[in-house]
């Protein structure tokens, strides 16, 4: 975990290695990923609720974008002439950067704009690195997230309907709860 950090922390400063360096024990990588997992699920948790349910669809999702983006950008950079590469150490490594947006959960009002400015900050990071990662231009990289976009909310919904068929969520909440929230007026 601790050489997850200090990559983690050159990325922040936009040092990268070579693709193959972000290896990770696959301990390490579903530790990150249930960290940001649970922290996309504190972050849902007006909509969706605070229960098992919600925590769990937090966690998949969060596993699920992990997955898809991992694979999806490799196969979208390789057909561009990148060699082949495994990205899934990379991608969570990024991913876990967004670790300190639970202060943001605490202080919305105080850390609004500095939690926006903060993810931004990651998806920036995440371009400039698979940019040189791979060597292609970002606009490659940006096609790559238009089909890891696209991928996403096809594979997403279907989430959202098995967890709904579970019962673990219910649908109709979820929509009352998207209803109330874009009626009610901000200050």
């Amino acid at each position: 975990m601790y050489t997850l950090f200090l990559d983690a922390l050159a990325a922040l400063r936009l040092r990268f290695h070579p693709a193959a360096h972000y290896r990770y024990n696959p301990a390490v990588i579903i530790g990150a990923l249930l960290v940001v997992g649970a922290i996309n699920a504190a972050a849902m948790a007006p909509l969706f609720g605070s229960h098992t349910g919600a925590l769990a669809f937090g966690v998949a999702l969060t596993i699920l974008k992990w997955a898809v983006l991992s694979t999806i950008m490799a196969k979208v950079l390789h057909y561009y002439g990148a060699p082949k590469m495994q990205l899934y150490g990379f991608i969570a490594m990024t991913e876990l950067l967004a670790a300190p947006l639970i202060a943001m959960l605490y202080w919305p009002q105080h850390l609004g704009l500095v939690g926006t400015l903060w993810q931004a900050w990651i998806f920036v990071v995440q371009i400039i690195g698979l940019t040189r990662l791979s060597g292609q231009s970002g606009l490659k990289v940006l096609l790559g997230y238009l089909a890891y976009f696209i991928i996403l909310m096809l594979a997403g919904s279907l989430l959202l309907m098995i967890f709904n068929a579970m019962g673990w969520l219910d649908i109709q909440a979820l929509a009352a709860e998207m209803q109330k929230i874009t009626q009610t007026p901000q200050p």
